[in-house]
C-alpha cells in the first residue's frame, strides 16, 4: 500500500470537494445552469484550481457519473445472484435495490437516469472508460440472469443488451 504525501492527500481533498460541491450545483440548479464560476465560488477557489484537476465541466460532471455508477455496480453485484435458481427472486432483489438505491443515493440517481447530460461531450479520457467498464459491470447480474433464463427455456430468446 503506498502511503500518500501531504500535499498529495491534499490534492485529492481538494478534488473530492470540487465533486462535492459541483454535484450539488448540478442536482439543485440542473446540469446547464452551472458553470466552472459558479463551481469555483462554491469551493472557493479560483478557476486555476479547477482546471487542475479538471479539463472542463463536462469532465467533473463525468466523475459524478462515475462515482454514481460506481455505487450501483457495488449494489447490483453483491446483491443479486445471476446464476440464482429462482430467477423472480433475484429479479425482484435487483428491483429492491434499485429502489433502495434510489432512496438512498437521490442525487447520484438523478445524475445517472434523469441527467440531460450528453456523455458524448466529455473528452474520450479514462474516466470515459471507466464509465462504460462499470456500466457492464452493473448490468452483468441481470444480464447473467437473463441469460441463464434464456438457456434454461425460461424466457423467449432476444437480445440480452436490449432487454
Amino acid at each position: 500500500m503506498t502511503t500518500l504525501t501531504r500535499k498529495q492527500r491534499e490534492l485529492e481533498n481538494r478534488k473530492k470537494l470540487i465533486l462535492k460541491k459541483s454535484r450539488d450545483l448540478f442536482l439543485r440548479h440542473g446540469y446547464a445552469q452551472v458553470s466552472i464560476q459558479d463551481i469555483c465560488t462554491a469551493v472557493e477557489y479560483g478557476k486555476s484550481a479547477i482546471y487542475s484537476h479538471f479539463k472542463s465541466k463536462d469532465e467533473i460532471y463525468a466523475h459524478i457519473k462515475l462515482e454514481a455508477i460506481r455505487l450501483l455496480a457495488d449494489l447490483l453485484e453483491e446483491g443479486v445472484n445471476p446464476r440464482a435458481k429462482s430467477r423472480d427472486k433475484e429479479f425482484l432483489k435487483c428491483a429492491r435495490l434499485l429502489f433502495d438505491y434510489y432512496a438512498e443515493n437521490t442525487a447520484y440517481y438523478k445524475a445517472l437516469f434523469l441527467s440531460h447530460h450528453d456523455e458524448d461531450n466529455v473528452d474520450k479520457s479514462s474516466v470515459y472508460d471507466q464509465i462504460l467498464a462499470e456500466k457492464e459491470r452493473a448490468r452483468a447480474p441481470m444480464t447473467g440472469l437473463l441469460e441463464t433464463g434464456m438457456a434454461e427455456g425460461e424466457f423467449r430468446r432476444d437480445d440480452v443488451q436490449r432487454l
